[in-house]
């Protein structure tokens, strides 16, 4: 019995390790436009409380930067 657990957890080890990001990633990715208004990022972070940070592409859907939550909340802290 060990000797089989064993070899169901190698073969499931050597799964894992064969894997790549193509393989786990998410092709329909939340992005946001260097446009969009802070309060369409701030409604973004609100609605998707697990994603940070958000990709910002522009037109041509190429990655032109990023936008975290801490980005979204250092104009608080200026009040």
């Amino acid at each position: 019995m060990l000797d089989r657990e064993r070899s169901r957890f190698e073969r499931e080890i050597a799964e894992l390790t064969a894997l790549t990001v193509r393989d786990v990633m998410n092709d329909h990715p939340l992005t946001i436009e260097p446009d969009a208004s802070f309060e369409e990022a701030v409604g973004l972070f609100r609605d998707h409380h697990r994603v940070n940070p958000i990709p910002v592409v522009d037109t041509e859907n190429r990655v032109v930067g990023v936008i975290s939550r801490f980005d979204v909340l250092k104009p608080l802290f200026s009040i």
